[in-house]
């Protein structure tokens, strides 16, 4: 009886990790704001061209394969020394 309570425990126990992990995700991902399909034509000047129509972070061609010129709201240096404020504050 108590390795079935404690095995029934355990379940409930994974499925409450797993829910949250899905519905409160980490924010790991960089924020982009805006993408542009055409990031071969402007390599190598992704970074300028973000600037250039408004963003002043600036941006990166991403992958797959690079075809997407993105630009930033916030760049992944910001998001790994933690000076970005939380993009879903808490509401209690």
């Amino acid at each position: 009886m108590e390795a079935k309570l404690s095995s029934d425990i355990r379940k409930i126990l994974m499925v409450a990790v797993t829910m949250i992990v899905l519905l409160f995700p980490t924010g790991e991902a960089v924020k982009y704001g805006m993408c542009q399909a055409q990031c071969l034509q402007i390599q190598p000047n992704c970074n300028a061209w973000c600037k250039r129509i408004g963003y002043p972070k600036g941006g990166e061609c991403v992958e797959p394969r690079n075809i997407d010129c993105c630009c930033w709201e916030i760049p992944p240096s910001e998001k790994l020394n933690g000076t970005v404020e939380s993009l879903l504050p808490l509401h209690m």
